[in-house]
């Protein structure tokens, strides 16, 4: 069993997803499966439906590859 949860928007949640794939361990290469390649690409069409079903609309501008603040991380519990 793999699983996959997420939330969104991640500054603002207003939604929270969970994809759990059950047996996808006998199905994957070596026997072993990971939910970042079997859970989240579920998690990841679902989330793109329901944004634009609930027409949730970014809380905040995001540039790729850019670097989250440290208060933000922070304020997530997240040390760098």
């Amino acid at each position: 069993m793999v699983a996959f949860v997420g939330f969104l928007p991640a500054s603002q949640p207003r939604l929270v997803i969970s994809v759990i794939v059950d047996g996808a361990d006998k199905n994957a290469p070596g026997g072993v499966a990971y939910g970042k390649t079997v859970a989240a690409p579920s998690f990841k069409r679902v989330a793109e439906q329901l944004i634009r079903h609930l027409d949730i609309k970014p809380v905040s501008p995001v540039t790729p590859g850019a670097k989250a603040p440290a208060a933000l991380l922070a304020q997530n519990g997240v040390r760098q």
